[in-house]
């Protein structure tokens, strides 16, 4: 029924109880009792009806009234009610009620209409229904846009202005204002909250760096937060000691303590802390430290002039005895010691300010042999470092030079006492978790049932900042690829020569390696291919099994890598510099929780917008969970980022915690700190880090992808690969090919093995080898100009035509895919003086039935050959 025909207005209403009228206000049906409820408005009629007084008609199903009750209500604005029986149900068409005979009902509602699907049974369809409009009531103007709390207390002050006239006091001693702006404090709390959520939750709308470095580890992206500078420091004692781990570190120069190197921790406490910067050594452990390492001499063999080429990996150095019955030697220097190659005197005037600054280069030793020079009976000691640490440029030993052509000698020299440092000071404090604190958060915890219980979030901010960071070292991908190349070379002996090679040589019983002794020797060797570091059990293993000790011990200096990768970081891999201790159990800064388990002890190093760091700990799952109460033991360091990127000569004071005997007179970095890296800015992770994936190469699929693995290598010119089909599988046969005006024939192919082992397709055999080198024939008639000498033309010719540095078949000049056109050796010709004009009448492989010269202009190569120099064949026309 409508809401015209069955609620009567108010107004209507209010008259018809006023004069004793009253009526039908609507219609219960009640299927199941096969009844109809009349309520009504008002009393019920007098005297009471009857079922021949309810007519109920329809255009459907005729319905008939069989019983009428009263059901007079007791409570005061209750309504009485006609409760009537049918004979039986309609159906599902409109049907109305009308009751006729009483007198004081008013007309216009003595009838209503209803239907028999109103209380919507199982098997009814149900109408829409419109239900009686509720009554006009004066609603509240709420401004849905109010954000902060200037606008909430605005806006509960004007709805108490409405529900409550009579409070008008705005004082702000007043209690009700009191609490106004209580109420808008806490709504502009809960609003920035929502904010903060719906804005954090997305990459594209996060503000905080927090949000944005984890959303960026969801796509595998490492949004790094810088790293500190290293660099090498050289010390110069008066006496042979051994400087203590922990006992010392190093400051840049202050100009109030010149001419002081070695300084107390007291004394340095008189200056700011940013008034220097600081520097501590990388690796803990004593350095031996000897006065003959000051200035060590290169040996030149008597040679007037000498130099030590680009690209050298060994020298020698002039040594010396220990006392008078030559009992030992002076420098002691062995494998894992870093020596650096200093430039001291101008090699044309002699004058040590007319030194390159440029020619330092720091180098780690990798082998150490005592040798003499019996013309001068004078001792000397042969060093040969990494093809990774060769020679960067070329090193004048001694010269001739000035202008009464005078021979300078020790131009150059080598500096031990060397020790790796970098950026950052440490400090100590202490951290407690809070037990009971109104501030702390207290979520649940997740995990087994067992632990399903009120955890503490405890998030603390440390007081010192930036906190350093720094990748590991030595690098774990460095350590397995030297370990390595030495278990290949021990395994290719002892698989080479059973019983008689070195190894079973060694072997304590005498015997040939075992073949279950060689395959762990082989299982070892896998591990370290796959760029998993061997520990020092391993190391003691293979050196109890084989009779040696080759440098595998991760403590081992020789093990951790060239000197030239020292310097480099990968700020990505860097991590906090920060140590906590809780009774007695150490906890481990991790780059993230991901991987860790309920009962680890690790802490996540985090850094917010303005440089603070935070540290988060596990939750029960992943990661151990703080306890209130908890207490730690915190040491960290801090200093990091470009700050310590300082040039060379910067540091110079040693400053020791503790008396040392050894006296330092002179502390000096050679070479500049590099290395250094502010954090990376939020707007450029935001940019690079969603398709970052695309351009890093990690697994090697095609040809290609081993060609571009294998060419990222130091030292590496260029690298092809061919895909071989063995009838079976794939097998990937890569061609490296050096720089060998940097490494020689030396390069050490297993290194590169290692690596495109850890990348290699599964499914694919792998073999690395140098290149293919073709000889080719090249003929040449050249006319020359009537005053040439043939002769000094000839040689010209061979010298840009040959394999000699510069020459057109110079090894670092061709390499994978480079086309020997006939255009460039014309080209080459024509450079020399005297040649007129040139042309090629062969070229061609050496041993080939094909034309003398391809009519493409360049003979074809396969992808794994490169062209070498042959024959050359000159034929010169002219000249004198």
């Amino acid at each position: 029924m409508t809401a015209e025909e069955g609620c009567p207005p108010r107004e209507r209403r209010e008259r018809d109880r006023a004069c004793g009228w009253g009526g039908i206000a609507g219609v219960r049906v009640d299927n199941a009792a096969r009844t109809l409820r009349l309520l009504l408005f008002g009393k019920a009629p007098v005297p009471a009806p009857e079922a021949a007084d309810i007519a109920i008609t329809g255009p459907g199903r005729a319905v008939r009234a069989v019983d009428v009750e009263v059901v007079a209500s007791r409570q005061a604005g209750r309504h009485d009610e006609l409760v009537v029986r049918l004979d039986r149900l309609g159906d599902d068409s409109p049907y109305e009620v009308a009751l006729a005979g009483a007198d004081d009902f008013d007309p216009r509602y003595a009838r209503a209409a209803f239907t028999f699907t109103g209380d919507c049974g199982e098997e009814a369809d149900c109408g829409l229904t419109t239900p009686c409009p509720p009554a006009d009531e004066d609603r509240a103007v709420i401004d849905y846009l109010v954000k902060d709390y200037a606008s909430f207390r605005r806006l509960i002050l004007d709805r108490l202005a409405l529900i409550s006239p009579s409070w008008t006091d705005r004082q702000i001693p007043d209690l009700g204002v009191t609490l106004v702006e209580l109420l808008a404090y806490v709504g502009d709390q809960l609003s920035y909250s929502q904010d903060a959520v719906a804005t954090e939750a997305y990459l594209g709308t996060a503000r905080l760096r927090t949000s944005v470095r984890r959303h960026l580890r969801l796509v595998d992206y490492r949004m790094h937060d810088g790293c500190n500078a290293r660099t090498w420091v050289h010390l110069e004692v008066e006496e042979a000691g051994v400087l203590p781990a922990g006992a010392y570190r190093f400051v840049t120069a202050l100009p109030a303590l010149e001419g002081r190197p070695m300084i107390s921790e007291r004394e340095l406490r008189r200056f700011p802390p940013g008034g220097h910067q600081v520097y501590e050594p990388v690796l803990e452990h004593d350095l031996a430290v000897s006065p003959a390492r000051n200035r060590i001499r290169l040996w030149t063999w008597g040679g007037e002039e000498c130099c030590l080429p680009r690209g050298a990996t060994s020298a020698t150095l002039v040594d010396g005895w220990c006392d008078e019955e030559r009992s030992g030697r002076l420098l002691g220097l062995c494998p894992g010691d870093v020596l650096i190659f200093e430039e001291v005197r101008g090699p044309l005037t002699g004058v040590p300010g007319d030194a390159d600054v440029t020619h330092r280069q720091a180098v780690r030793l990798t082998e150490v042999v005592e040798l003499d020079d019996p013309v001068y009976d004078q001792p000397l000691l042969r060093v040969s470092w990494a093809c990774a640490d060769a020679l960067t440029f070329e090193l004048c030993l001694a010269s001739i030079g000035g202008e009464e052509c005078c021979l300078f000698e020790d131009v150059s020299v080598a500096r031990g006492n060397v020790v790796l440092v970098d950026h950052g000071g440490t400090e100590t404090g202490s951290l407690t978790v809070p037990e009971g604190d109104p501030g702390a958060v207290r979520c649940q915890g997740h995990g087994r049932p067992e632990r399903d219980q009120a955890r503490l979030r405890f998030e603390p901010e440390l007081p010192l900042a930036p906190l350093t960071r720094r990748a590991p070292y030595p690098a774990p991908e460095t350590v397995a690829e030297g370990q390595a190349l030495t278990l290949a070379g021990l395994l290719a002996g002892g698989a080479r020569r059973p019983g008689e090679g070195p190894a079973s040589a060694d072997l304590p019983t005498g015997a040939a390696p075992s073949p279950r002794r060689l395959a762990r020797l082989a299982t070892l060797t896998a591990r370290a291919r796959l760029g998993l570091p061997l520990d020092a059990a391993d190391a003691a293993e293979v050196a109890a099994t084989w009779g040696v000790g080759p440098p595998l011990d991760p403590a081992e200096p020789v093990v951790a890598g060239p000197a030239a990768a020292a310097l480099t970081q990968d700020p990505r891999t860097a991590l906090a510099q920060l140590w906590l201790t809780s009774e007695e159990e150490t906890w481990t800064v991790r780059a993230d929780l991901i991987g860790s388990g309920p009962e680890d002890r690790h802490v996540v190093v985090e850094v917010d917008d303005e440089g603070s760091s935070h540290l988060r700990f596990g939750d029960g799952r992943y990661g151990r969970a703080v306890r209130p109460g908890q207490r730690f033991d915190l040491r960290t360091r801090v200093g990091n980022g470009t700050a310590g990127n300082v040039g060379a000569e910067a540091v110079a004071h040693l400053v020791a915690s503790r008396p040392i005997a050894v006296p330092v007179t002179g502390v000096r970095n050679p070479l500049a700190a590099t290395g250094g890296t502010d954090p990376e800015p939020v707007a450029d992770a935001r940019l690079l880090g969603p398709t970052a994936y695309r351009h890093r190469l990690v697994r090697a699929v095609t040809a290609d992808d081993y060609a571009t693995i294998a060419s990222a290598r130091p030292g590496v010119q260029g690298a092809a690969t061919d895909l071989a089909w063995t009838g079976g599988w794939y097998e990937a046969d890569v061609a490296i090919d050096p720089l060998r005006g940097r490494c020689g024939q030396e390069f050490p192919l297993e290194g590169v093995r290692t690596r495109l082992e850890q990348v290699r397709r599964i499914g694919h055999d792998l073999r690395v080898d140098p290149p293919r080198l073709v000889p080719v024939d090249v003929g040449l008639r050249v006319c020359l100009t009537s005053g040439a000498p043939r002769s000094a033309v000839t040689v010209a010719l061979r010298a840009r035509l040959g394999d000699a540095p510069g020459g057109m078949f110079d090894p670092d000049r061709l390499t994978f895919g480079t086309g020997l056109y006939v255009s460039r050796i014309v080209a080459e010709a024509m450079a020399v003086p005297g040649v007129v004009s040139a042309t090629v009448v062969r070229l061609a492989r050496t041993v080939s039935a094909g034309p003398p010269v391809p009519d493409g202009g360049a003979p074809a190569f396969g992808p794994l050959e490169i062209p070498s120099a042959g024959t050359l064949t000159l034929d010169l026309v002219g000249g004198r």
